[in-house]
């Protein structure tokens, strides 16, 4: 069993933003979304957007990631929210083997942390 731990300012998952929030998962499958209260061991900082996907949607969202990115990350949070909204198995994550993507807004990037 490995257990793995993300923080990020911004974390995107079925649609919903959660701030400054870790991301846990258990051999790649998604267990939580927890809002940060403190320092722990083996927390991998994000300081991008941080996109929690569903495996069954990784290819879908790595096809459209470079459309949704906008040197805003506001806009691109909403852009990113606007298309998982529009295919409910990315709101079944918890639970099932997720994909993590990086978005760095600045430089209109974005890279797969985790599949």
């Amino acid at each position: 069993m490995r257990e793995k731990h993300f923080l990020s300012r911004r974390v995107v998952v079925g649609g919903l933003t959660h701030k400054l929030s870790i991301v846990s998962l258990n051999d790649g499958v998604l267990t939580s979304v927890e809002p940060f209260s403190e320092e722990t061991q083996n927390v991998v900082y994000t300081p991008g957007v941080l996109i929690v996907v569903a495996n069954v949607s990784a290819a879908a969202i790595e096809s459209q990631l470079s459309l949704l990115i906008s040197g805003d990350e506001d806009a691109t949070i909403e852009n990113v929210g606007k298309w998982m909204n529009k295919d409910r198995s990315l709101f079944a994550c918890v639970g099932k083997p997720v994909s993590l993507y990086e978005i760095d807004c600045s430089k209109r990037e974005w890279r797969r942390v985790i599949m």
